[in-house]
């Protein structure tokens, strides 16, 4: 009797304690910021629902379905007549092997909802980026949606992506490794092996890392603190960045995966003047707006409010815009770079996130809400199926198998990769690996061939074209009517398709 009247209390004290231990956990998970995260994640997801489709989506299924089947990287060029055999550098096939697994998982839902889930978790790192770097998470929530507008650009189920992910975890590990000084860093070595394996963005992030590494040892020098632990400190970073500058060496391609995006920046003028996403920012895109306006905020707010900007800020957010100017495919990386400058000059514009005001219950439902939302936009197969109808010549390919219209295709570059993927018993004339093109002279010659700038028989004759895919808004397309022995066999609102065969006599109109 007087052990239950000892043991009673302790036992009723102990479940007191697991139940305050429980509730603050739960505090902990469910807190102000979590919930705001959940609906950055469903904004992301709704943003993404619908951009299932990329030009480039199609080969880079092709190549990892490959590499899955023989287990080896493509070296030479395997699916047009007017390259084929020619040496190609694959420095992305980690991601197209990826990518073709989580499509031979799930099929095409599969692959939006990793485009979903890798563009919510872009988004929401570099919410949790700007809320360390300004320490206002009600600011940062507004940092985060400005970074998913410039995402925008590229938000497509493709390598790329995969990039912009490494990038921010990139910066969010130099946050910890050298603002915090925590142990984060090494792991930047290990990032860089698995991120040269999967795009060549990876050199972005190493001139972003010697950036930071410079600025830290001048910043330790100018202070006469290279004694103890902050030289050591200094040394680890020297020795992370080497590491790291190794670290792409480590790859089954080769040394040309390394120098490939040096290749990619020098030596291909063609494709980087004319393929529309390496083209400047347009003044009249809303992201140029975009850009300008978030520059206009930092100088004013910062002579305003007199909150100074540093020298490590302006290195990252200088060379950034000037990128997304000269490249509209750098817009992200603009992004990425001016949240966390924009919030940290806000941070003193908003109340601050108040802990002790937390409603761990009405965020749980919130998070609940906000993952069910998400789930629900994502599209079924019948809606993706529409989705690519709208980009991609399906129509028109079917008439093509269904006629049996054989011998050298010439086909619309941005078409290339869907035919490589919806018909790959017919080599393609081009395709979206400008690289290989431009060194032959394909890309150029197709170029002139579709802007009219020389005799458009001449290249028809050059390579023996007998079939011709084209947009039915292209100015060939009012030309190839009006050449000899060439005849309109289907057309559509998207597509046309031409011929030389003269057995093929029905014109299909729809």
């Amino acid at each position: 009797m007087i052990c239950v009247m000892i043991t009673s209390p302790l036992l009723i004290a102990r479940e007191r304690w697991d139940g305050l231990q429980v509730a603050a956990r739960l505090r902990s998970i469910f807190r102000f910021p979590v919930m705001l995260a959940a609906g950055l994640t469903f904004l992301a997801f709704l943003t993404c629902s619908s951009r299932f489709d990329d030009p480039d989506l199609w080969w880079h299924l092709k190549i990892g379905q490959i590499i899955w089947n023989t287990h080896q990287i493509p070296r030479t060029d395997l699916f047009s007549f007017t390259a084929l055999g020619h040496s190609w550098v694959d420095h992305e096939w980690l991601s197209q092997l990826v990518l073709y697994l989580v499509y031979h998982v799930g099929g095409y839902p599969a692959l939006v909802l990793w485009l979903c889930v890798i563009a919510s978790t872009i988004v929401v790192l570099t919410y949790v980026l700007c809320g360390c770097w300004s320490g206002n998470w009600k600011v940062s929530l507004l940092g985060a949606i400005a970074a998913l507008f410039f995402l925008t650009v590229s938000l497509a189920i493709r390598p790329l992506l995969i990039g912009h992910l490494f990038l921010v975890v990139e910066l969010l590990l130099l946050y910890y490794g050298i603002v915090r000084r925590g142990r984060s860093i090494w792991a930047l070595p290990v990032l860089f092996v698995v991120w040269a394996n999967c795009h060549g963005s990876f050199l972005l992030g190493l001139f972003i890392l010697m950036f930071a590494v410079a600025g830290s040892c001048l910043k330790f020098a100018a202070r006469r603190l290279w004694l103890g632990c902050d030289r050591a400190t200094a040394i680890r970073f020297g020795v992370v960045l080497g590491l790291s500058l190794l670290a792409p060496l480590i790859n089954p391609v080769g040394l040309s995966l390394v120098t490939y995006p040096v290749n990619v920046a020098w030596a291909q003028p063609e494709g980087t003047g004319n393929v529309e996403e390496w083209k400047a920012l347009d003044i009249h895109d809303p992201r140029a707006i975009g850009l300008a306006a978030v520059l206009a905020l930092v100088v004013i707010v910062s002579i305003v409010r007199r909150r100074s900007i540093s020298a490590g800020e302006w290195s990252v957010l200088a060379p950034a815009a000037a990128m997304a100017l000269l490249h509209a495919r750098m817009t992200p990386v603009f992004g990425f770079a001016a949240a966390p400058v924009v919030c940290r000059l806000l941070a003193a514009s908003w109340e601050n996130y108040d802990r002790r005001r937390d409603r761990p219950a009405v965020n749980l439902f919130l998070i609940a809400i906000a993952g069910f939302m998400s789930l629900a936009v994502l599209p079924d197969t019948a809606t993706i199926q529409r989705q690519i109808a709208t980009r991609e010549p399906v129509a028109a390919v079917t008439e093509i198998q269904a006629s049996q219209l054989g011998g050298p295709l010439l086909n619309d570059y941005a078409w290339g990769g869907y035919l490589i993927w919806s018909n790959p018993a017919q080599p393609v004339f081009i395709d979206g690996r400008s690289d290989v093109f431009e060194e032959i002279g394909v890309f150029r010659a197709y170029g002139r061939w579709a802007m009219l700038q020389e005799d458009p028989q001449k290249l028809l004759d050059q390579y023996g074209i007998r079939t011709c895919l084209i947009r039915s808004s292209a100015p060939m397309a009012h030309v190839l009517p009006y050449l000899p022995g060439w005849k309109r066999v289907y057309a559509d609102k998207l597509a046309e398709v031409f011929t030389r065969n003269d057995s093929y006599k029905s014109v299909v109109q729809r």
